[in-house]
């Protein structure tokens, strides 16, 4: 009964002893080697975390090369990890190293300045079972700044504020809501500036008067800056100015209260016709210069006790209505008069 029982089938129950011992093997073998202690070079992303008030400016590694470590994707450091093979390959992937920084000495409000730190093991934030054999490098130079709030005014120049403005429109106004912001910045740039800029606002094909939220520059001499007030901007355009011009204008002259000299004695020598150039909106010029209504005024009294002197000329636009909405220019803006016998 019992040799049957292990002669019966007995090549299918050799087959399965054999395919137990080698599933058996093989993963005693998997086993050993997840659990093998190794070591692997890995990549780390750095990151400096300054103290309160302090910014970075630039990181670079303390060995002599002063090869930079920060750039817009992130400073890469390597690093040697030792450990079993299966927690370094769920591991070895997004490793971040967060370095406190600790500055000596307190910063100064002038320029920036440099500072050695060492990067330790305790800065990476690893499994357990991991432990790092080796940094590279292992020291680094940050330079660092003064952070300083400020408060500024914003530049409301139109060079400043606009860009794309058509030569057929002139800007009026413009008007900031507030009109100084508290900007954040390094204290050795912020004061050295009186006003600060937004980024400059497309016009293209605006007209008459508009307003939107506008958002300071990122950047001054390759430094950030910040400010986190809201600002409105107000402008206002127009059309461009006009200019046009009036000749052969008579100079009349002015004569004040006790003028004691003979008023036909006193003449205009030159010129006898001066030209007036007007600037403003078209149709307001065209009022203007169509119907001549401008006078040109010498006032003797410039004379004094002279027989001969030059004295400055003065326009008279005759429609009020339109004195406010342009503006004028004498060629030549001075006259010579004299005293004849």
């Amino acid at each position: 009964m019992i040799k049957r029982f292990f002669l019966d089938d007995l090549l299918t129950k050799l087959m399965a002893i054999v395919l137990a011992v080698v599933v058996w093997i093989f993963l005693n073998q998997g086993v050993a080697t997840e659990s093998e202690i190794t070591t692997v070079t890995a990549e780390a992303r750095l990151t400096v975390l300054p103290p309160r008030g302090v910014a970075i400016l630039r990181v670079a590694a303390a060995d002599g090369k002063g090869e930079r470590l920060d750039s817009p994707a992130g400073a890469l450091i390597q690093i040697v990890l030792r450990g079993t093979k299966a927690v370094l390959y769920t591991a070895r992937r997004g490793i971040e190293c967060r370095h406190i920084l600790e500055i000596p000495d307190p910063l100064a409000a002038g320029e920036p300045t440099t500072v050695q730190s060492i990067l330790r093991p305790t800065d990476f934030d690893l499994p357990r079972g991991l432990e790092v054999v080796k940094i590279d490098p292992s020291q680094i130079q940050v330079q660092v700044g003064q952070e300083f709030v400020r408060p500024l005014r914003i530049d409301d120049t139109a060079k400043a504020c606009l860009r794309n403005v058509p030569a057929s429109v002139q800007v009026d106004r413009i008007a900031f809501n507030p009109t100084y912001v508290h900007v954040r910045g390094l204290r050795h740039i912020l004061d050295r500036l009186n006003t600060i800029s937004i980024v400059p606002v497309d016009v293209g094909d605006r007209a008459g008067s508009f307003s939107q939220h506008v958002e300071i520059m990122e950047e001054i001499q390759g430094t950030p800056v910040s400010t986190n007030e809201p600002i409105e901007m107000t402008v206002t355009l127009r059309p461009a100015d006009e200019e046009r011009a009036i000749g052969d204008l008579r100079v009349e002259l002015l004569f004040p209260e006790g003028f004691t000299r003979p008023r036909d004695k006193v003449r205009v020598a030159e010129p006898v016709a001066v030209k007036v150039i007007v600037r403003g909106p078209l149709k307001a010029v065209e009022a203007v210069v169509l119907g001549r209504r401008v006078r040109v005024f010498a006032d003797a009294a410039g004379l004094g006790t002279a027989s001969r002197g030059e004295v400055p000329l003065r326009p008279l636009l005759e429609d009020s209505d339109l004195t406010g909405q342009v503006r004028l220019r004498l060629d030549p803006p001075r006259a010579v008069l004299e005293v004849v016998e």
